[in-house]
């Protein structure tokens, strides 16, 4: 998570941060972008990647600045935790247009006791 604050703590700033989609398999490309981006856009809405190439995605960003966004492919709590759970930066959930949407993104995000609040 250290390296979603980097991120966010750059946007505070004005400036503007670098990165790239990721809808291959091959977690090589992201690690050797990992040194030189601010993020990398995992995308598992419009591609089929497992949770396991996900999870080799982030493992990729490990020991970089690079966070590690991933786009799950629906506003599901039971899809956000895990991606969360294998060491995710941050969630990007699709079709989010209503405040219960958001509400429902946010709340999957959340573990006791901060999701009881």
């Amino acid at each position: 998570m250290e390296n979603a604050k980097k991120l966010k703590d750059k946007l505070g700033r004005g400036e503007i941060p670098l990165g790239t989609g990721v809808s291959f398999i091959d977690p090589a490309v992201t690690e050797l972008f990992s040194h030189t981006l601010d993020f990398a856009f995992i995308d598992m809405e419009h591609n089929a990647l497992t949770l396991e190439t996900v999870q080799s995605h982030i493992m990729a960003t490990k020991g970089s600045d690079m966070a590690a966004l991933v786009r799950v492919p629906w506003n599901d709590p039971v899809l956000i935790k895990p991606v969360l759970d294998i060491g995710a930066d941050g969630i990007v959930s699709p079709l989010v247009r209503t405040v219960e949407d958001v509400e429902l993104a946010v709340s999957a995000c959340l573990y006791p006791p901060l999701a009881d609040s």
